[in-house]
């Protein structure tokens, strides 16, 4: 009783302070919530802090001013804030509503370009826990508590909706999130969580560029410090010295060439013609995320970018297991990924390895390929005898860096830079300067590591939720629909076998970036599932899951729950591949956990329609003594009704957009009619109705409620 007198105090306190928001309030940098209260939004915000001015390069554009860092008396602290503008909003207060409005909330198309790490919402003062995380951000961390995001639509984002670190008392509920990249939520160690009746509705799917863009746009302060080194550094390449003024302004016209076609002109790929190089290095040919990606995430407290975790190991750590974690009628559909694996140097020992990457954690990118020819980019053949290094603007800029650091010509000093993340070697750069092959830096101990993305995160494929190291944990009424893994089969570098370890961090064994799961959860414990639904999940090349529960989940109860329409291997035409290929065999499963999870019971739950050409297929698989399992009933599928006409201003939403007169770049319909027709694009989404909801009080919903 005592607990809800408190609640209720608190929220008539912050109730009683109500602060406004305008997009006016993100034009110099993102909004820090300090202060308890209420913060309303009072228009939609399309999040463009410092943009591009006249006269500017893209290069510089929407970063931190120099007199905006605590350093010089500004508001942005130093190390914090190194690697930009990492969130519209701040929040690093307690006691905080965040009420939308039934606004919206976006990156700018040239903030969400430029900013490659980003969040709408961070609930903390800093993205990463210390010791985290591409930077050193510093020594004192807020994270934010008694919270509550409400009622809107969170839009566009380069990275996440929502994101957070070691969390309490976290409510987010009817919020709509759509054109995301990784998440619509991700929370670190987070307590008493609840989501309520939001939706994740597509991620984004028109990305042009590959993972290598944010390299150069985050090295800019190492970059800026070499180029005015005197006498002039430089890195050897073919025989050729380059200086580091050179490799800057390289770096300088790439990025304002892709900002002009993708940005200025609204161009849907990096002009091949014109900027031929940046179209070569860049262009992204899928469209799609070229990293794992998820609907909601729960983990413990620290990264998600290994591999998934144990209850056991959580324990005995630093990183605090998650905990009370409701997900009550929330939906996640139509997301689809194509992860673009990234094979690492091993600079580290066999015993001990360590992937070559730069100074804010990219992988050292020698494996890249053209979009179109499929030949090595930056390496001059094939043949490790004959493979020397030729180089690429992405490259180059690494190396750079790193030889910069290894001579101790950046400050160690500055907080905007850290020269403790760089793990390109000595070894590496004489491999370059002297123009040795491969064969030669594999013979003095260098190898390859695999199963990583651009940032050399552990490959896990597409999860619509992902609940991780977490205790306590329902989901009541959830639907997942629609996930599609298009990533292609893995690497042969580090090996044939799908039975041994190729990334030193993951805790399976292969490559697993084409894997799908509707519901995944790693080490978690005492989970209840209630009439929730997987349904219409395929992966092209790997396997496809219903529910999956790994590692040591325990008490685990899934009720009245349906999986259904599972494609695993889809597009494999010869299965006798994965003998010799790192991606473990396909198959289809409705619900499955591994050898150590331990009393899963499922109960009247519903396996429909699963399949694996070629590969296994099973309703419920379990690679230990099987728990309490009460096997599969389906109810009889209702008779199929007669279709009704559709109006030719009215689209269906399993029909497409064909009929709809606003069909332009439509990327969602809807199954309801507003005055200006049913397709969300990006000429009316703004007048339009999303599944019943009121987008625009110029729209009408009938007999639907508002937001």
């Amino acid at each position: 009783m005592m607990k809800w007198v408190l609640i209720l105090a608190i929220l008539a306190i912050v109730s009683s302070q109500v602060t406004e928001l305008r997009e006016s309030d993100f034009s110099n940098g993102a909004y820090i919530i300090s202060k308890p209260g209420t913060y309303v939004l009072m228009e939609d915000i399309y999040a463009n802090p410092n943009p591009k001015q006249d006269g500017q390069h893209a290069y510089d554009a929407n970063w931190p001013r120099p007199w905006q860092y605590t350093s010089s008396g500004g508001m942005f602290d130093d190390a914090k804030y190194a690697l930009g503008f990492f969130a519209a909003i701040v929040i690093q207060s307690n006691d905080v509503i965040l009420d939308l409005n039934g606004h919206k909330l976006e990156q700018a198309p040239g903030f969400a370009l430029l900013q490659r790490f980003y969040a709408h919402i961070e609930l903390a003062d800093r993205p990463f826990i210390f010791h985290q995380g591409p930077h050193d951000f510093g020594n004192t961390a807020i994270s934010a508590h008694n919270v509550v995001i409400r009622n809107g639509f969170l839009g566009r984002s380069s990275h996440h909706g929502i994101h957070g670190n070691n969390n309490s008392h976290v409510t987010i509920e009817d919020v709509v999130f759509y054109d995301y990249e990784v998440a619509a939520v991700h929370l670190n160690g987070v307590r008493n969580l609840t989501v309520r009746r939001c939706k994740a509705l597509y991620n984004y799917k028109q990305q042009a560029i590959l993972g290598g863009f944010s390299a150069m746009r985050f090295l800019r302060p190492y970059l800026d410090t070499l180029a005015a080194v005197n006498p002039p550094l430089t890195l050897k390449v073919q025989g050729v010295e380059l200086t580091a003024a050179s490799i800057r302004q390289d770096v300088v016209n790439i990025i304002d060439q892709v900002y002009e076609d993708l940005v200025v002109k609204g161009l849907k790929t990096i002009d091949k013609v014109n900027h031929g190089v940046a179209y070569q290095l860049l262009h992204n040919p899928s469209g799609l995320p070229d990293g794992n990606a998820y609907g909601f995430v729960v983990n413990r407290l620290g990264v998600a970018v290994n591999g998934f975790p144990l209850m056991s190991d959580t324990i005995n750590s630093q990183f605090r297991y998650a905990s009370d974690i409701l997900f009550e009628d929330v939906v996640v559909q139509n997301q689809s990924i194509f992860v673009n694996e990234m094979p690492a140097l091993n600079v580290g020992t066999a015993s001990s390895p360590n992937n070559a990457h730069d100074a804010v954690g990219q992988v050292f990118q020698v494996r890249n390929r053209d979009p179109e020819t499929d030949e090595l980019i930056t390496l001059t053949s094939e043949e490790n005898s004959f493979a020397t290094y030729k180089g690429s603007i992405l490259a180059n800029t690494q190396a750079l860096v790193a030889k910069g650091i290894l001579l101790g010509l950046i400050p160690t000093g500055n907080p905007l830079m850290n020269t403790a993340v760089n793990s390109i070697t000595q070894t590496v750069i004489e491999w370059i300067e002297k123009t040795h092959t491969l064969e030669w830096l594999h013979d003095n101990g260098v190898g390859w590591l695999c199963n990583g993305d651009d940032m050399f995160h552990v490959n896990k494929g597409l999860l619509g939720l992902r609940i991780d190291a977490a205790l306590n944990v329902v989901l009541r009424n959830v639907k997942v629909s629609g996930l599609t893994n298009k990533s292609p089969l893995g690497k042969n570098y580090c090996g044939k076998k799908s039975t041994v370890k190729v990334h030193p961090l993951d805790t399976q064994e292969g490559c697993n970036s084409g894997f799908v799961s509707g519901y995944s959860f790693s080490g978690s414990q005492n989970v209840r599932v209630e009439n929730s639904e997987a349904v219409d999940l395929e992966s092209y090349t790997a396997s496809a899951f219903g529910f999956c529960f790994k590692n040591d989940a325990k008490n685990v109860v899934v009720v009245g729950s349906l999986v259904k329409n599972v494609q695993a291997g889809s597009h494999v035409s010869n299965f006798q591949v994965y003998d010799y290929n790192p991606t473990p065999t396909a198959k289809a499963i409705g619900f499955g956990y591994g050898p150590i999870a331990t009393n899963v019971v499922f109960t009247n739950d519903c396996v429909k329609n699963i399949s694996s050409p070629g590969g296994p297929t099973c309703e419920i698989e379990f690679q230990a003594n099987p728990s309490d399992v009460i096997e599969p009933s389906c109810p009889a599928d209702p008779p199929t009704p007669t279709p009704t006409p559709i109006p030719a201003d009215v689209c269906d939403t399993g029909r497409g957009c064909s009929n709809c007169p606003f069909n332009k770049g439509c990327s969602f319909c809807v199954d309801i009619k507003s005055k200006k027709g049913n397709c969300i694009n990006k000429d009316d989404a703004d007048t339009l109705c999303l599944d019943g909801v009121l987008v625009n009080k110029l729209a009408t919903c009938p007999g639907k409620r508002r937001l």
